[in-house]
Protein backbone atom coordinates (compact mmCIF):
# COMPACT_ATOMS: atom_id res chain seq x y z
CA UNK A 1 0.00 0.00 0.00
CA UNK A 2 1.26 3.67 -0.23
CA UNK A 3 2.45 5.25 2.54
CA UNK A 4 1.78 9.12 3.26
CA UNK A 5 3.61 10.83 5.65
CA UNK A 6 2.85 14.60 6.43
CA UNK A 7 5.57 16.08 8.63
CA UNK A 8 4.65 18.35 11.64
CA UNK A 9 4.38 22.37 11.75
CA UNK A 10 5.22 22.82 14.90
CA UNK A 11 5.30 21.33 18.50
CA UNK A 12 2.68 18.40 19.81
CA UNK A 13 0.47 20.42 22.41
CA UNK A 14 -1.16 18.67 25.43
CA UNK A 15 -4.51 20.15 26.10
CA UNK A 16 -6.22 18.05 29.13
CA UNK A 17 -5.44 14.69 28.10
CA UNK A 18 -5.28 14.93 24.46
CA UNK A 19 -2.14 15.48 22.73
CA UNK A 20 -2.49 17.90 19.36
CA UNK A 21 -0.56 18.08 16.36
CA UNK A 22 -0.70 20.40 13.80
CA UNK A 23 0.42 18.88 10.42
CA UNK A 24 2.17 20.91 7.56
CA UNK A 25 -0.62 20.46 5.22
CA UNK A 26 -2.86 22.15 7.72
CA UNK A 27 -4.63 19.11 9.52
CA UNK A 28 -4.94 18.70 13.15
CA UNK A 29 -4.33 15.71 14.64
CA UNK A 30 -5.62 14.48 18.08
CA UNK A 31 -4.57 11.42 20.13
CA UNK A 32 -5.73 10.51 23.69
CA UNK A 33 -5.56 7.00 25.68
CA UNK A 34 -9.13 5.88 24.05
CA UNK A 35 -8.30 6.64 20.68
CA UNK A 36 -5.01 7.35 18.72
CA UNK A 37 -1.50 5.19 18.16
CA UNK A 38 -0.04 5.51 21.57
CA UNK A 39 -1.42 2.83 23.75
CA UNK A 40 1.99 1.33 25.23
CA UNK A 41 3.78 2.17 27.73
CA UNK A 42 7.83 3.30 27.87
CA UNK A 43 10.51 0.42 27.13
CA UNK A 44 13.04 0.01 30.28
CA UNK A 45 16.42 -2.18 29.16
CA UNK A 46 18.95 -3.04 31.92
CA UNK A 47 22.26 -1.79 29.88
CA UNK A 48 24.93 -2.03 32.06
CA UNK A 49 25.45 -4.34 34.19
CA UNK A 50 23.32 -7.20 33.02
CA UNK A 51 20.69 -8.83 34.36
CA UNK A 52 21.90 -11.49 37.02
CA UNK A 53 25.14 -10.38 36.72
CA UNK A 54 27.42 -10.59 40.31
CA UNK A 55 28.85 -6.94 41.20
CA UNK A 56 30.15 -5.34 44.48
CA UNK A 57 29.92 -1.60 45.76
CA UNK A 58 32.03 -1.80 48.61
CA UNK A 59 35.58 -1.80 46.98
CA UNK A 60 34.78 0.99 43.72
CA UNK A 61 31.67 2.66 42.58
CA UNK A 62 29.09 0.62 40.54
CA UNK A 63 27.13 2.45 37.67
CA UNK A 64 23.86 1.07 36.64
CA UNK A 65 22.57 1.85 33.06
CA UNK A 66 18.99 1.72 31.72
CA UNK A 67 17.84 3.06 28.61
CA UNK A 68 14.39 3.94 28.58
CA UNK A 69 12.95 4.90 25.56
CA UNK A 70 8.89 5.81 24.01
CA UNK A 71 8.90 5.69 20.02
CA UNK A 72 5.74 7.24 19.86
CA UNK A 73 4.71 10.12 22.61
CA UNK A 74 8.13 10.24 24.87
CA UNK A 75 8.92 9.56 28.17
CA UNK A 76 7.24 11.81 30.56
CA UNK A 77 10.50 12.05 33.13
CA UNK A 78 8.81 13.49 36.16
CA UNK A 79 6.93 10.03 36.46
CA UNK A 80 10.50 8.21 36.56
CA UNK A 81 11.16 6.68 39.53
CA UNK A 82 13.65 4.20 40.63
CA UNK A 83 13.60 1.81 43.55
CA UNK A 84 16.23 -0.69 44.69
CA UNK A 85 14.59 -3.50 46.97
CA UNK A 86 11.63 -0.78 47.05
CA UNK A 87 13.67 2.13 48.07
CA UNK A 88 13.44 4.81 46.13
CA UNK A 89 17.20 5.86 44.60
CA UNK A 90 19.27 8.84 43.44
CA UNK A 91 19.35 8.69 39.35
CA UNK A 92 20.13 10.90 36.72
CA UNK A 93 18.13 10.86 33.48
CA UNK A 94 19.83 12.41 30.42
CA UNK A 95 18.05 13.34 26.96
CA UNK A 96 20.29 10.71 25.20
CA UNK A 97 16.98 8.31 27.39
CA UNK A 98 19.84 7.24 30.07
CA UNK A 99 19.24 6.81 33.76
CA UNK A 100 22.24 6.37 36.05
CA UNK A 101 22.27 5.23 38.77
CA UNK A 102 26.00 5.32 41.09
CA UNK A 103 26.69 3.39 44.20
CA UNK A 104 29.08 2.90 46.47
CA UNK A 105 30.74 4.04 49.83
CA UNK A 106 30.43 8.35 49.78
CA UNK A 107 27.87 8.50 47.41
CA UNK A 108 24.38 9.50 47.75
CA UNK A 109 22.97 6.36 47.21
CA UNK A 110 25.31 4.23 49.41
CA UNK A 111 26.26 0.77 48.73
CA UNK A 112 24.17 -2.43 48.20
CA UNK A 113 23.90 -5.14 50.19
CA UNK A 114 25.04 -8.56 49.79
CA UNK A 115 22.39 -10.53 48.33
CA UNK A 116 19.99 -9.57 45.70
CA UNK A 117 19.26 -6.39 44.36
CA UNK A 118 16.28 -5.99 42.39
CA UNK A 119 16.12 -2.66 40.40
CA UNK A 120 11.71 -1.39 39.69
CA UNK A 121 11.46 1.51 37.42
CA UNK A 122 8.44 2.85 37.05
CA UNK A 123 7.66 5.44 33.98
CA UNK A 124 4.65 6.83 31.81
CA UNK A 125 4.63 8.16 28.31
CA UNK A 126 3.28 11.49 27.90
CA UNK A 127 -0.57 9.64 27.34
CA UNK A 128 -0.46 8.04 30.91
CA UNK A 129 1.05 4.43 29.42
CA UNK A 130 2.45 3.15 32.36
CA UNK A 131 5.57 0.49 32.32
CA UNK A 132 6.99 -0.69 35.91
CA UNK A 133 10.05 -3.36 34.97
CA UNK A 134 12.12 -5.43 37.03
CA UNK A 135 15.91 -6.26 36.68
CA UNK A 136 17.77 -8.26 39.23
CA UNK A 137 21.74 -8.72 39.82
CA UNK A 138 23.26 -10.04 42.63
CA UNK A 139 25.68 -8.67 45.65
CA UNK A 140 28.99 -9.28 46.55
CA UNK A 141 30.92 -6.78 48.26
CA UNK A 142 33.83 -9.06 48.40
CA UNK A 143 34.31 -8.61 44.61
CA UNK A 144 36.26 -6.04 42.80
CA UNK A 145 34.09 -3.47 40.98
CA UNK A 146 32.77 -3.73 37.36
CA UNK A 147 34.59 -1.69 35.27
CA UNK A 148 32.09 0.53 33.85
CA UNK A 149 31.56 0.18 29.74
CA UNK A 150 33.95 3.25 28.54
CA UNK A 151 35.75 4.22 31.32
CA UNK A 152 39.10 2.82 31.92
CA UNK A 153 38.56 2.72 35.63
CA UNK A 154 35.82 2.84 38.22
CA UNK A 155 35.93 6.50 38.47
CA UNK A 156 35.62 7.74 35.14
CA UNK A 157 32.62 9.20 34.20
CA UNK A 158 30.74 6.98 31.95
CA UNK A 159 27.85 7.85 28.90
CA UNK A 160 25.45 9.97 30.57
CA UNK A 161 27.28 11.47 33.31
CA UNK A 162 26.11 15.49 33.62
CA UNK A 163 23.19 17.64 32.14
CA UNK A 164 19.69 15.65 31.70
CA UNK A 165 16.99 15.92 34.55
CA UNK A 166 17.58 15.07 37.87
CA UNK A 167 15.04 12.20 39.53
CA UNK A 168 14.63 9.82 42.39
CA UNK A 169 15.48 11.14 45.99
CA UNK A 170 12.05 12.31 46.58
Amino acid sequence: GLIVSVPAAGPATLSGKTMFILASDGSLLAFDKDQGVDLTGPAVQLVWPNQGAQVGTRKGPLDVFLRISDEATGINDKTLKIAVNDRPVDFTFGRDGFAVMRFGQGLKNGILQDGRATFTVTVSDWMGNETVSSFSITVDNDLAPLVTPGGTKPDAGGPGQGGGARGGGG
